[in-house]
């Protein structure tokens, strides 16, 4: 009989659930997974305007494109979604299975005027679908970071 383990990060810099099967005695399952890094920044601290917000982790760098206000019509990524959340605009980008990262850089221009860059580092463990003795250095990372703007 397989008993269910059910993984659920949570914390400043992880917020993601995933479901993986480990049946003791056979062999691993061949689940994949995919982690994200989320950054969401309030609207309200952005003056109207034209805005790109480019990130960069690990081997990955992607940018996106929005207004404030906020216009889901003309908002666009080039490998991540974009989206308006209550009062908060989010961009969510995938992380890929054995894709590692200690920091997220971070930069916000406006009219290509650098607003806002920075790098956090993200403090978080892998999570395995298939167990950590079947993923051993292949799990998957997931971060959340929230941008203050002052």
């Amino acid at each position: 009989m397989r008993k269910p383990i059910i993984a659920i990060s949570t914390g400043l810099l992880i917020g993601t659930s995933i479901v993986g099967c480990k049946v003791i005695g056979f062999a691993c399952t061949e689940m994949g997974c995919n982690g994200t890094v989320q950054v969401s920044l309030s609207e309200s601290e952005l003056e109207e305007g034209s805005y790109i917000l480019d990130l960069a982790y690990g081997s990955v760098v992607t940018s996106c494109d929005f207004e404030v206000p906020f216009n889901s019509s003309t908002a666009s990524c080039d490998q991540a979604e974009i989206s308006l959340d209550g009062a908060d605009v989010v961009v969510q980008a995938m992380t890929g299975m054995g894709e590692t990262f200690e920091s997220v850089e971070v930069t916000l221009s406006e009219n290509d005027l650098v607003v806002h860059s920075e790098e956090k580092v993200v403090d978080s463990e892998p999570f395995f679908p298939n167990g950590e003795e079947c993923d051993k250095d292949f799990g998957c990372l997931s971060a959340s970071l929230h941008l203050a703007l002052e």
